[in-house]
């Protein structure tokens, strides 16, 4: 099942400029942070404005609407969500997409809106594994270490296609568990063995 899927499923290239303005951007990022620690999450303004964004286009009242977030995003309560909107706390990349999808699916978000939000969601997650790979790589060493332009941008290929083969790993077990699922994958001509 998985060879047919995959093959279907594949994230574009990304263009070696492309990958060096999302490296910069994640670099700027942690440094600004001050975080010793790099961490693999949603950057704080993307939450705050998706959440704005979901507020804005549902016209909920806010207790609403992280009650129907809570939910969605498997969240024990509402102090979480507004924990990440915040700052307080970092939300993880698959959290971000599957508020993503539900705001789509509620007619919150276009669907070109949405595809640009999930590709740049995997480009900066891609960006940020490869920039932590670098820094525990040149950490651990003695003697200073620089990584050249085409070591990152290979670093970057080679999370942003993990992230790739993970998410198919997700799509064919939601199939195989889900017969609803994988009755709606083949209503947009995905074919499973």
């Amino acid at each position: 099942m998985s060879a047919s899927i995959q093959s279907q499923l594949l994230l574009p290239d990304v263009p070696d400029e492309d990958v060096s303005n999302f490296i910069v951007l994640e670099m700027t990022r942690h440094r600004e942070s001050g975080r010793k620690k790099f961490l693999v999450r949603v950057p704080v303004d993307r939450v705050t404005h998706l959440y704005a964004l979901m507020l804005r286009a549902s016209k909920k009242t806010k207790s609403s609407l992280e009650n129907q977030l809570t939910s969605i995003t498997g969240l024990e309560n509402g102090r979480t969500l507004r924990r990440y909107v915040s700052g307080e706390a970092h939300m993880a990349w698959p959290t971000y997409r599957r508020m993503l999808m539900w705001a789509l699916a509620e007619g919150w978000i276009k669907d070109y809106v949405f595809g640009f939000l999930v590709m740049e969601s995997f480009h900066s997650e891609a960006a940020q594994l490869a920039l932590r790979g670098g820094m525990e790589k040149t950490r651990r060493q003695a003697t200073e270490i620089i990584l050249t332009k085409e070591e990152i941008i290979s670093a970057f290929n080679k999370a942003y296609r993990a992230v790739e083969l993970e998410r198919n790993a997700i799509v064919v077990r939601r199939a195989e568990l889900n017969s609803q699922f994988k009755e709606l994958a083949i209503e947009f001509d995905f074919q499973f063995d």
